[in-house]
């Protein structure tokens, strides 16, 4: 498997490391100055992989955990918001003002094409639907359950559609968790035989 990936890395960044990343690479964050140092990460990243040595000094959980911060954070801020516009009882799961609003404020530079709203559509719309189910009066979304532990980190992986790329995987909850939204990146995620 690995020596089939070789065929298809980035032989300069082998492994994508993060957002900040995937937005300097569509051009919606400055390059960043320390960026050599990100291109002897990855590189030395793809090396343990391909060296089968993976090795844990604490760094990996770290990572995870600043991803399940930032979900918990996300629900939060967007939580001030609904209590701003007076707790709408009218949420959609799909469709609401509220949403249109975050479509239309996340570009950031007028320049981009597309815009980071077309980039982001999967990821916005799947974060919107999980917000509303977690102000249900029953069977409430409850981002905080032991059960949803790693959903922040799994939403990190709607960032690389914006590249554009496949995010393949062959997790059945994260694959199943998408087929209601409609997005015409929901085809982008996908199981290793559909490639």
């Amino acid at each position: 498997m690995i020596h089939c990936l070789d065929a298809f890395l980035d032989p300069v960044m082998p492994v994508m490391l993060g957002g900040k990343d995937v937005l300097a690479n569509v051009g919606e964050e400055a390059k960043d100055k320390e960026r050599s140092d990100s291109v002897d990460v990855s590189r030395k990243a793809w090396s343990v992989l391909r060296e089968r040595k993976v090795h844990s000094d604490g760094l990996i959980e770290e990572v995870i955990q600043e991803d399940r911060t930032a979900w918990n954070e996300l629900f939060r801020t967007v939580d001030k918001i609904f209590v701003e516009r007076g707790r709408p009882a009218d949420l959609d799961e799909y469709d609401h003002p509220i949403l249109d609003q975050v479509f239309a404020s996340i570009n950031r530079s007028a320049n981009a094409f597309p815009p980071l709203s077309i980039r982001f559509d999967l990821k916005l719309r799947y974060f919107w639907r999980q917000f509303v189910r977690s102000k249900k009066e029953r069977g409430a979304y409850n981002v905080n359950a032991a059960k949803k532990r790693n959903d922040g980190i799994d939403f990190g992986l709607f960032d690389y559609l914006a590249l554009p790329a496949f995010v393949v995987t062959v997790d059945r909850g994260f694959l199943e968790g998408i087929t209601d939204i409609s997005s015409f990146q929901r085809s982008w995620i996908r199981k290793p035989s559909s490639l």
